[in-house]
């Protein structure tokens, strides 16, 4: 700040450092110094020669002598507002100035000597007199080519200028508050320097102002940053691992969105982070890559360097058709530079590796609906792992699964037999369906096995159609198959027991009645050992086996014949033979 004594202070010297300050309006007392920081010290030097009696000061006065009395030298008391000291047969007097208001404060000194002669007997000086002792704020940046620049906040002091030193014995270099607030210097040899600022007063009476200091370690080259990871965490969101960085530099990672680099974020290098997530509405990871880079740059703008470029991968996967497999149309991009291969990973496994850094509707065939899942693309660039987007193939409608092949049918002792072959696709459970009319099924249940029986006809039918379908594991299912349809009409009637007693009444085994051309009939026991054979219908077994009358229990037989209508008819099945 710049020292205001509104014409009642008698400058005598005006050289910084130097100057003595004399009372008004007698010359009766001089002081050494007034303005300093606070506290500061200054000395008071009586200057009536040969005077030998006592003399009253009052230090901290604010008030003016001339505008607070109409006469201060014969009433001088309303001026006096500040502290008092008595000095006797004493040429010179130390007094010590404080602030603690925290703002610069002016004071009045009074001295008061009743011996004087009138006119002479009131003396005073006004003085800015203490300023906060405040450390100067300054920011030390160190820069490329072994420089530093020196930043001040001239808003935080009440400071007119600064000295600054820069601990090379190049000397001291003053900057004032009403130049740029940023001082520059270039050390001849690299190394640690501390670089010391003080706080200056037009006046040169900065007694006790407060010093800084900073050490400051100065920089020849800008080291190379380096991204270790780059993954799209979204479809709009990219996240990046970083090497340590230099508190020194400033780091900002920049994106091409496609014409060209630009600030996506400037990099906290104060919170020691080594990462970042970056979302933005032009970030598409489904379609379209980005290259990404981080600059660094000394805070003086000297020095720069550039990490390498790396590149994100876009993904995108969808369902097609199923067929003999689960067909699914992959694309990806990413860039070509320094391009090796681009891995493809589903369930965190690896499945192929492409060599194309581009890839549209490539067919990837699954053989289960379970491998419908996580899948995701990765590449390394440089050292650089960069992952796409992880996925599940996008299915926009259910999945219908291929048909299976008709089944077969055949005639069973309880109804009839349903079977059928396994599918492509591994099945959680079938369903059989019988023809109820045209275009009509009706669900006769669900099975895991490859088998159905039939006992649920009705009495009038005149033939049982029937068709299967499957549901996977996922619960996708599958088309219907195509029909098999058995004729009822003439049909196989058999007993489900008989008692070869001689009563007459059900004696043998046999068909009750029908057409049966080229038949033959087969008994076994439970065992599977033969016991009878016949080609003529109208026979049938008496439960004689080969070696005499067979014992009672369960029976099995196999029937086969070509029926009225030329249709071969094979049938198994059980019965029982009572005693």
């Amino acid at each position: 700040m710049r020292t205001v004594l509104f014409g009642l202070t008698l400058i005598l010297c005006l050289s910084k450092g130097n100057a003595q300050f004399v009372s008004q309006p007698n010359p009766n007392f001089r002081i050494d110094i007034n303005e300093g920081c606070s506290p500061y010290g200054i000395t008071i030097t009586d200057l009536v020669p040969d005077r030998n009696d006592t003399v009253f000061y009052f230090y901290r006065n604010t008030l003016d002598p001339r505008i607070c009395s109409q006469d201060y030298q014969v009433n001088f008391k309303p001026c006096i507002n500040g502290e008092a000291d008595t000095v006797v047969n004493q040429r010179t007097v130390n007094v010590e100035y404080f602030n603690a208001s925290g703002r610069p404060e002016e004071f009045i000194l009074i001295q008061v000597n009743k011996n004087a002669p009138v006119g002479e007997q009131v003396s005073f000086l006004k003085l800015v007199t203490t300023i906060p002792s405040l450390p100067p704020q300054i920011d030390v940046l160190a820069c490329g080519d072994n420089s530093v620049s020196v930043l001040f906040d001239f808003e935080a002091d009440f400071y007119d200028y600064y000295e600054i030193e820069f601990g090379d014995n190049s000397g001291i270099r003053t900057i004032e508050k009403n130049q740029p607030n940023r001082i520059d210097h270039n050390f001849a040899v690299g190394g640690q320097y501390t670089v010391t600022v003080k706080g200056k007063l037009d006046t040169g009476d900065d007694t006790n102002c407060a010093i800084t200091t900073a050490n400051v370690n100065t920089i020849e080259e800008a080291p190379e940053p380096k991204i270790t990871r780059v993954e799209a965490t979204g479809p709009n969101t990219l996240f990046l691992n970083y090497e340590p960085l230099n508190p020194t530099f400033g780091y900002n990672l920049e994106i091409d969105f496609g014409s060209g680099f630009e600030i996506a974020r400037a990099l906290n290098v104060e919170d020691n982070n080594t990462e970042i997530e970056i979302s933005d509405n032009r970030i598409d990871n489904t379609n379209k890559y980005y290259q990404l880079r981080i600059q660094a740059s000394d805070n003086c703008r000297v020095r720069s360097a550039t990490s390498p470029i790396v590149s994100s991968v876009a993904i995108n996967q969808f369902f097609r058709e199923a067929t003999s497999t689960l067909n699914t149309l992959l694309s990806w991009q990413t860039s070509s530079d320094d391009f090796g291969t681009v891995d493809y990973y589903r369930d965190n496994e690896l499945k192929d590796s492409f060599t194309s850094a581009r890839g549209d509707s490539i067919l990837v065939a699954l053989t289960n609906c379970l491998e419908l899942t996580n899948s995701f693309l990765q590449r390394d660039y440089n050292g650089t792992v960069s992952k796409s987007l992880t996925i599940i193939p996008e299915v926009l409608d259910p999945i219908i699964l291929p048909a299976l092949i008709a089944p077969t049918t055949e005639f069973s002792s309880s109804g009839i037999q349903i079977s059928w072959l396994a599918g492509d696709f591994k099945a959680a459970n079938y369903e059989v369906l019988r023809k109820k009319s045209v275009n009509e099924y009706t669900s006769l249940g669900f099975t895991e096995s490859l088998e159905w029986n039939d006992n649920s006809l009705p009495p009038s039918a005149s033939s049982a159609c029937y068709v299967i379908r499957y549901i996977d594991e996922c619960g996708n299912q599958s088309d219907i198959s195509l029909e098999t349809c058995l004729p009822l009409v003439g049909s196989l009637k058999l007993p489900s027991a008989f008692s070869p007693n001689g009563d007459q009444i059900n004696d043998y085994f046999k068909p009750l009645d029908g057409v049966f051309n080229e038949f033959k009939m087969t008994i076994y026991n439970r065992w599977g050992e033969f016991m009878y054979e016949t080609n003529k219908p109208e026979e049938g077994w008496d439960g004689m086996g080969p070696n005499g009358m067979s014992a009672p229990g369960t029976y099995l037989f196999t029937i086969s014949y070509i029926d009225e209508d030329n249709i071969p008819i094979n049938r198994k099945g059980t019965f029982v033979l009572i005693r």
